[in-house]
């Protein structure tokens, strides 16, 4: 699998790759503080293909701190789209790493969420996608 580069949104900019893609051709990642102490934070995406796109295998790693409860949910999903694969990891108070492998079926708006174990609405997320806009969404 081909490796690129990972742009984050805001204070962070991480270079993973081998190059950095120019505006709407690389992989926008918008890595969030689902609150005072819980984080998401995607490190790398490398995947078969050189951008983000249906029918392509990829594979999503990084870090996760869960300090707001002892244990959560982390799923990866896709919003208006559809991935199929690996999609849900189980994380405990503290830090922890993820990896999740994944084929793009239908584009849309790929993102990592945390749950709450006992189930509910997400405690917020991280999307990455193609693009220029990467939409954040707290809840």
């Amino acid at each position: 699998m081909g490796r690129f580069a990972v742009v984050a949104i805001g204070a962070l900019v991480l270079s993973l790759g081998c190059r950095t893609p120019s505006t709407g051709s690389g992989v926008v990642v918008a890595p969030m503080w689902v609150s005072e102490q819980d984080e998401i934070r995607v490190t790398a995406i490398s995947g078969d293909r050189p951008r983000l796109e249906p029918g392509g295998h990829y594979v999503v790693e990084g870090t996760v701190r869960l300090g707001s409860r002892d244990q959560a949910n982390l799923r990866l999903g896709c919003m208006s789209g559809e991935i199929s694969g690996e999609n849900l990891q189980g994380v405990y108070r503290g830090d922890a790493r993820f990896r999740f492998a994944f084929t793009y079926e239908k584009e849309g708006f790929p993102h990592l969420s945390l749950y709450p174990s006992e189930g509910g609405n997400s405690l917020g997320s991280a999307y990455f996608a193609q693009g220029e806009v990467v939409e954040l969404k707290m809840n």
